[in-house]
């Protein structure tokens, strides 16, 4: 079996975009690891795509397509996307390159062994993603538009009081890229385009990850998020597995927020907000990511199988996935540094 591995960032698709270092550097580690877990697989055979200025720790066994322009990366993508078995894409849900490329696939006659286009551009909208999953009963955090600048965000952010402070971000973004916390003193950001805005709910900030197959959803393992202090939300560092307790919680509710969103496939992640206090009621959904994302880094870490073989089989449609894990807890960055906790 050939499989397309695409990672948007590093694979071409984003020549010349003025990105935030910090979505290389996590795009670059999810592609490695990946990678090198699906080269692995006994007769299965891995396709990428890299820009020309970048290096990618990969094994020999990995065909590397070299890319040094726009142009040249769209007609590579198609053409392997086209003639591959199956194409598995990251990219990050900034104006919808994800839901694009998943159309894209389908497109040219490939297989995508991912979400529908219709899951990823609802798990990806942070305006009509939280009035889903309320409408379906799962908590979460409300969110309001705005499509203006400075002086209209003010006065949307008054309207929310109470509470102070509010959360503002992109209606589609990934990595905190223009993410703010604000209060009534803040100095106002000057943001223009499609934003929403959100009240700020305390909670310890984590994660859970899943594999959605044909036969039903399996979770991996929960961990915390360490972010940033600075009002920005940057993603610093990740630790998982959390404590028994509070790892059950996440799970329970980031399996029915999956529930509640149709079409998806493959790896699939919840952010969330787990009460300090224990106080499970008060847990709240933040995001959906209907892809793989820098998690993954510390889940393979943990893992005693091949967690690529079991993504792989279950998106086949085969039997449930046996897990298995390493008893201890680890610490992993966005550059996919892994180091164990004592």
């Amino acid at each position: 079996m050939r499989i397309f591995l695409y990672e948007h960032v590093t694979g071409g698709g984003a020549l010349g975009a003025n990105l935030p270092p910090s979505l290389l550097r996590e795009g670059r580690a999810m592609l490695q690891a990946i990678a090198t877990d699906l080269a692995s697989i006994e007769n299965v055979a891995v396709d990428i795509m890299l820009e020309e200025s970048l290096e990618a720790r990969l094994p020999p066994a990995v065909r590397v397509h070299r890319v040094t322009a726009p142009n040249e990366a769209r007609e590579r993508f198609d053409l392997l996307a086209r003639n591959c078995d199956g194409t598995l894409v990251i990219a990050p849900d900034l104006g919808g390159e994800l839901v694009s490329l998943a159309r894209r696939v389908r497109e040219v006659g490939g297989l995508h062994l991912g979400a529908t286009p219709e899951a990823i551009e609802l798990a990806s909208d942070k305006l009509l993603l939280p009035r889903h999953l309320l409408e379906h009963g799962v908590p979460c955090i409300r969110a309001e538009a705005f499509a203006a600048g400075p002086h209209e965000l003010k006065a949307r952010c008054r309207a929310l009081a109470p509470p102070w402070p509010a959360v503002v971000k992109p209606r589609w973004g990934a990595g905190s890229t223009e993410t703010f916390l604000l209060d009534e003193k803040s100095s106002w950001p000057d943001v223009d385009g499609q934003f929403v805005i959100t009240p700020f709910c305390p909670g310890m900030p984590a994660s859970m990850i899943a594999i959605v197959g044909p036969r039903g959803t399996w979770p991996l393992r929960a961990g915390d998020q360490v972010l940033s202090s600075d009002g920005r939300f940057r993603y610093l560092v990740g630790r998982m597995p959390l404590p028994a307790s509070l790892e059950a919680r996440a799970v329970k509710l980031g399996l029915r927020a999956l529930a509640a969103i149709p079409g998806l496939l493959g790896f699939a992640g919840v952010d969330l907000l787990l009460d300090r206090e224990d106080h499970e009621r008060n847990d709240t959904v933040v995001e959906i990511n209907a892809r793989l994302t820098t998690s993954y880094v510390g889940l393979r870490a943990l893992s005693r199988v091949n967690l690529a073989a079991c993504w792989l089989a279950t998106v086949s449609g085969g039997d449930s996935p046996v897990f298995a894990w390493q008893p201890e807890q680890i610490r992993f960055h966005p550059d996919g540094s892994v180091e164990a906790l004592k």
